[in-house]
Formats: structure tokens, C-alpha cells, sequence
């Protein structure tokens, strides 16, 4: 699912997709389908994300089972893709829309950079996670930082580096970014069997997980 603000009407509409390869637009102000569309291939749908560019324009990204993102931009007739190879877990706009975040099952977070009004003319950046895949991102409002839970319940907060006024365009040029791992508190026991890695909060500050007994979990870094 995602959230799309309408800017023209303030209306906001909820997209929402799943198995099938069809996406659905809910009005949150009229409660009715306002949008329909298709991505076109037999790709199960995995997750997706929106974003409105400031000059005007919307744009889609969906991930798919089969490894291939989808990009849909309302003023472009066919949808541009990208082959991830392997399942792509979650996907994320930063706000500033200059980030595209992927988290893939080949144990890779894939770092797409807008140039030139795409995400695809470049390779992306990989930060690889050992042993680990990464399932959830989280983006923070400073569009440079976001968080990452993983299939063996670890958290990580990554940080960028400043790559808008590095202007990294450069096909080999790695990213050296700093991986924070996000620690649960002392008091909680036994963590990796009860708890679920899923940071539904996007403040550094606040912690909010769901936990598979059914109760939601508040933490407050002091």
C-alpha cells in the first residue's frame, strides 16, 4: 500500500495491490475506486511505493516476486523497469525524491539516485548485509538516514553520506555509508523469538513494533 496526496484537490488516495498484477486507488474522501491500472506482466506484486515530484507529476514503484521493479510515471505511456534478479522485499521514496531504496532478497540494499529525471540510468548502489536479508525500510524525514529490519529480526540505521553535493554519477564509485545496528532495550528477553522487526515509526527517537503476541511495543530513547 501507499499514500498519495492529491495536491491539486487535497484529496488523498490510497493505492493498494497484491497478488494479482492490478493496482487500485481508494478516494479517502469519497470512499470510491477512483484509479485501475495494471503493470502488465504476471509479476505477483510484493510492495510499492508513491511520490510526488515538486514540478508536478506523480510517480509509482512496484516491486515484484520475481525480482523486477516497475516504475510508472503518469506522464510516460509504458513503465520503466529494472531487473533485480532476485524478490524484492520493500521499496521506499526518500521525501526529497532523490532516493529510491530496495530491499532485495539477494541480501542487497539497492541505492537508485535520480538523474536526469529517471532512477535507471544508473547502476544502482549495493550495500550488502551478511548472512542477513534485508525485509523492511523505514526512510527518516532528513532523507539521508533510513532503517532496515532483517529476516533474523536485526534492525540497522543506515547513513548516506551527503551525495548531492558529492554529485556521485560515476558507474564504479562505491558508497561508504555508516551502519548503525539498533539494539532492543536491556530489559525485553528473548526478543528473537517473540518480536517481529518491523519499525512502523519513522522518528530515531520513538520505537514502535509490532510483536507476534498481538500487542504493539513503545520504546523512547532518552
Amino acid at each position: 500500500m501507499c499514500l498519495l496526496e492529491r495536491p491539486e484537490n487535497d484529496d488523498k488516495i490510497l493505492f493498494v495491490a497484491g497478488s494479482s498484477t492490478e493496482v487500485y486507488g481508494f478516494s479517502l474522501e469519497s470512499h470510491e475506486i477512483v484509479d485501475i491500472w495494471t503493470i502488465g506482466d504476471q509479476q505477483e506484486i510484493t510492495c510499492m511505493d508513491c511520490v510526488n515530484f515538486e514540478d508536478g507529476g506523480t510517480v509509482f514503484v512496484i516491486g515484484t516476486e520475481g525480482g523486477i521493479l516497475y516504475m510508472r510515471i503518469d506522464w510516460e505511456e509504458s513503465p520503466r523497469t529494472y531487473n533485480c534478479q532476485k524478490t524484492i522485499h520493500d521499496v521506499k521514496f526518500s521525501s526529497d525524491c532523490f532516493y529510491l531504496i530496495a530491499a532485495v532478497d539477494d541480501s542487497h540494499v539497492y541505492v537508485f539516485i535520480l538523474n536526469n529525471n529517471s532512477y535507471f540510468t544508473m547502476q544502482p548502489k549495493k550495500i550488502q548485509f551478511e548472512g542477513e536479508i534485508p525485509i523492511s525500510i523505514d526512510m527518516l524525514d532528513d532523507n539521508k538516514n533510513f532503517l532496515i529490519g532483517t529476516n533474523i529480526r536485526n534492525q540497522y540505521k543506515v547513513e548516506l553520506p551527503d551525495l548531492k553535493s558529492k554529485n556521485l554519477l560515476h558507474e564504479n564509485e562505491k558508497i561508504n555509508c555508516t551502519i548503525w545496528n539498533i539494539r532492543y532495550p536491556l530489559h525485553t528477553k528473548n526478543y528473537a523469538n517473540s518480536m517481529l522487526p518491523i519499525i512502523i515509526g519513522g522518528d530515531i527517537k520513538v520505537f514502535l513494533c509490532a510483536g507476534e503476541s498481538g500487542y504493539l511495543y513503545f520504546w523512547r530513547d532518552l
